[in-house]
Formats: structure tokens, sequence, C-alpha cells
């Protein structure tokens, strides 16, 4: 009997590290962007650490792999706002240089400089109301799978060392919080 227990938990601790061995995703260090300040939202603004435009720190994240290569074909945002984010949108645009903005914080979403540096966007929503219950909204904050958007290429191919800089805008009414922070966590493809 002793043997058959043995033998069976050897199979079961194999059985695991091959599953673990064949993920296809691994993750990327998160990264997160405190907004600057308090305000109600509408679609096309931009959700930025700083209301002064010449402020902003764009967030980014390194490139895990080794050989550069491809990455996040699946990003996920959580913001720690405990409530009134359900049903809400905002879009992630990806940079391979930090962009610049002519307006901070709740202003308009306009880039004033990074069209070169422009990889792609994917648009988040933060669940929804279903019955009584509240979908993509926890206790302790909010969370939302990023998919992309039409014509966006998320396997770009970019030596190591390289980060990838993120921004938000709005696409939907939600009131932001002073302080709110947007955590974005990247899984990337396995080479």
């Amino acid at each position: 009997m002793k043997r058959l227990i043995l033998s069976f938990l050897a199979t079961m601790f194999c059985a695991s590290a091959a599953l673990a061995q064949v993920s296809p995703y691994a993750t990327a260090p998160s990264s997160t962007l405190t907004s600057g300040t308090a305000t109600s939202l509408s679609a096309g603004q931009l959700i930025a650490s700083s209301a002064t435009a010449g402020s902003i720190v764009v967030p980014s994240f390194p490139i895990s792999n080794a050989s550069g290569g491809a990455l996040i074909p699946k990003l996920v945002l959580t913001v720690n706002a405990t409530s009134g984010w359900s049903g809400a949108q905002v879009q992630v645009d990806l940079w391979y240089a930090a962009p610049t903005f002519t307006n901070g914080d709740g202003g308009t979403y306009a880039p004033a400089t990074g069209a070169a540096g422009y990889l792609g966007s994917l648009t988040c929503t933060f669940g929804s109301t279903v019955g009584s219950a509240t979908l993509g909204q926890a206790g302790d904050g909010a969370y939302a799978e990023c998919s992309p958007n039409a014509g966006t290429v998320m396997a770009p191919h970019l030596p190591t060392g390289t980060s990838i800089y993120w921004t938000l805008v709005s696409l939907s009414t939600v009131t932001k919080a002073s302080g709110a922070k947007f955590t974005a966590t990247p899984y990337s493809a396995l080479n």
C-alpha cells in the first residue's frame, strides 16, 4: 500500500511539473500608473500620472524574454477602486518609446510626440452587472482582461533590455479617484 501511495504521489508530481513546463504564457513584471487627479472621465480623456502635461511619467514594463521577441498576447489591467468601474472601458496604447502629451490627467487624449514608437492598442472592459452580481469588481479593486484592437499586431520583435511603455485613455464615463492605481500585467508568449 505504501509503495502504491508513493508511486501515485510521484506520478502526480511529474504530471504537475510537466504541465508547468508547457504553459504557453509567462508573466512579465507588472507596472503601475498612479493617476494625478480626481475627476469624472468621459470618453477620450487621458488617465495619467500628472495633471500637468510636462510632468507625466509614462509607465513601462521590460521585455522579459532573454532573447527579446514576442510580447503581450494578453494583458490584465486592475484599478484599486472599490466601486463604480463595472462596465467601464479604457484603452491601453503600447509604445516602443514614451510619448509626450499636450494635456495632463483628465484632459483630452492628445499625444504631442511618439507616433514613430506606437505599437498598438488593447481595449479593457471592467466586467458588467448581471442581476445582483457585479462582475469585474472585487472588494479591493476592479479588474479587466484586455483584448487587442483590430489591426494590432501583438508580437513586436524588440531587443532585450527594451521596455514597452503604456498609456490609458477612457472609452466610457467613469469617476476616477485622486491617486487611483492602475496596474498592467502583461503575459508574454514563451519562445
